[in-house]
């Protein structure tokens, strides 16, 4: 999670309008020891401590990764986080956030201790679980496409796994829709891909495996912004995917007059 709350903050430097949402365990609790300005946290969340350290959230205006944070919790919805994740899109989107980040890792969580999700679904569980997953990406997309129909606004949609070594390898998958439908835009370079020509060099070196620090290039690319701050050293990512900012794609790729004008991710 790391590279991407990293990705988050660089994003909100460029004056974009995000919003978060996380499970609560992320961000950090507010037990504290000490006065509100030297104040540490007993237990501090990843959302916080990229910019406070130990310090809690009332020493600093707002999270450094984000412009406004929503929580979740298994214990919410009925126990079902997944409705109260899409309640709190619904919410962002409504209220203009131009990028919404969603974290889903009740499954992952589980998962990463599975001997048989190591090896392959072997068993009606572990089945199950995939394909609410996929289930709820698919929520996602119907929210997205339709937010596309009432509101002039390209939405990006990227999705993608952190973990450990993710900034090396990890799965990425990337969608563009626009008047309530899916655009067509260019396959992901991946070396992971063995048919995927662009990704390697004449002979057979990998020359670009699809991974988290594609996310922040992607996205700076959709919203045309500069990322002459960002360290190279730390973003080695390419854009992929699209090939115009967001409001100018549509099928094939190909950039047109910008219409509709606004961009989202």
């Amino acid at each position: 999670m790391t590279n991407l709350t990293t990705f988050l903050r660089a994003i909100k430097s460029a004056s974009l309008d995000v919003a978060s949402i996380v499970p609560e365990y992320t961000v950090s609790k507010a037990t504290v020891v000490g006065n509100d300005t030297t104040a540490t946290c007993t237990n501090v969340g990843i959302f916080d401590a990229e910019c406070t350290g130990l310090k809690c959230p009332s020493s600093v205006s707002a999270p450094c990764s984000t412009s406004d944070l929503y929580t979740t919790s298994n214990t919410v919805e009925g126990g079902r986080v997944e409705d109260a994740i899409m309640s709190k899109t619904a919410q962002a989107m409504s209220s203009g956030k131009e990028l919404i980040y969603i974290q889903l890792d009740s499954y992952a969580k589980t998962a990463s201790k599975r001997e048989d999700l190591k090896v392959g679904l072997t068993n009606m569980a572990s089945i199950s679980e995939m394909y609410m997953v996929d289930a709820f990406v698919g929520r996602i997309a119907k929210l997205i496409a339709s937010r596309t129909i009432t509101a002039a606004e390209n939405w990006l949609l990227i999705i993608t796994s952190e973990g450990m070594n993710s900034a090396m390898k990890a799965p990425l998958v990337i969608s563009v829709f626009s008047t309530g439908a899916p655009v067509v835009i260019n396959p992901i370079v991946d070396a992971n891909v063995t048919s995927d020509a662009a990704a390697v060099s004449a002979d057979g070196t990998p020359v670009h495996v699809a991974s988290t620090l594609d996310v922040l290039p992607t996205v700076a690319q959709w919203f045309d912004i500069a990322l002459g701050y960002v360290s190279t050293a730390t973003y080695t990512g390419v854009s992929q995917g699209i090939c115009a900012k967001g409001a100018l794609m549509k099928d094939g790729c190909v950039s047109t007059a910008a219409s509709p004008t606004s961009d989202e991710a």
